[in-house]
């Protein structure tokens, strides 16, 4: 039993105390202490998503490569639905969801995406990783805002 906490509860813990903004529900504790102790359940501790392989930068230590990709794209809001529904749906808990590109907040379909995320009983947390190079609009703050738990992490990846 030891080993099992060491191995998979206190590394699922520990995501979820730094994925999670803010006060913590004792809910969502005990659901993923359920998760973490119930047989044969699928629990994620991050789930990342690239939306988009455009960026406002180009970093030299990107750690997604996107200045390598010569002809950037925007991945179908349809797709990516359609992926992380067939993730989430075999997946008890999620602790965090992080959709991130290139630059999330040049994706033209990222109202779609958060309006499509945010009826996730299993998601405990949605991120989004942004160089803060591009402030989203009105409406995309909106809903984001509406998220039930939600991070905005600001990436520095140092000189360009």
């Amino acid at each position: 039993m030891a080993s099992y906490f060491k191995r998979v509860f206190k590394p699922k813990y520990r995501e979820y105390l730094h994925a999670i903004p803010g006060k913590k529900k004792i809910s969502d504790c005990f659901k993923l202490l359920w998760n973490l102790i119930k047989p044969n359940a699928v629990t994620y501790p991050d789930v990342v998503v690239v939306l988009t392989t455009y960026c406002s930068l180009k970093c030299a230590k990107c750690n997604n490569l996107m200045p390598c990709y010569k002809e950037p794209y925007h991945i179908p809001a349809e797709e990516v639905l359609r992926d992380i529904d067939l993730l989430l749906s075999h997946t008890d808990i999620c602790v965090k969801l992080e959709l991130l590109g290139g630059e999330p907040f040049i994706y033209p379909e990222l109202g779609e995406v958060i309006d499509g995320v945010r009826d996730y009983k299993n998601v405990m947390c949605v991120a989004f990783t942004t160089n803060a190079t591009v402030i989203p609009g009105d409406e995309i703050l909106r809903k984001i805002a509406s998220l039930r738990n939600k991070k905005i992490v600001i990436s520095d990846y140092g000189d360009r």
